[in-house]
């Protein structure tokens, strides 16, 4: 598949090839990059289990934030700027758990992470505790009757 895709209209600028070798297995392929992407496209909004980066371009940061929300999935989002004005503002806009700020690997131990659960930090630790209350008297042996 090279160029124009017929049924989405977005061009194939680099990927795709079958990945050679000890995993020729046909069930790996290479870092995918597709350009002419729009947001009606499925890309834009279901989540897709690969390296794919569609470049979407666009105007303004209201128009971007829109369209990185316009999904059901918020696991994660990345997004890279000089501008730490920009940074900051735009950190704070996407609805998703983890956001990578000019970081393309944001994971330590400490934060809680995941979607259908939480692992990591306190939170993390909570999802195998099971609260308990319990109260317990003391008395005085004499009081016994």
């Amino acid at each position: 598949m090279q160029g124009k895709s017929a049924s989405q209209g977005a061009s194939l600028l680099c990927g795709r090839q079958r990945i050679e070798g000890e995993l020729a297995d046909g069930l790996f392929y290479e870092s995918t990059v597709l350009g002419g992407v729009n947001k009606d496209m499925l890309i834009t909004y279901q989540e897709t289990f690969g390296q794919v980066a569609p470049i979407i371009p666009f105007d303004t940061e209201e128009e971007v934030i829109e369209l990185a929300n316009n999904t059901e999935y918020g696991l994660a989002a990345y997004f890279f700027t000089q501008n730490i004005s920009r940074g900051v503002r735009v950190s704070e806009a996407p609805e998703f758990g983890i956001i990578g700020y000019t970081d393309a690997i944001p994971t330590v131990a400490q934060p809680p992470f995941g979607g259908m659960g939480r692992e990591g930090g306190h939170q993390g630790l909570e999802e195998y505790l099971e609260e308990k209350y319990i109260s317990m008297g003391f008395y005085n042996r004499q009081d016994k009757a």
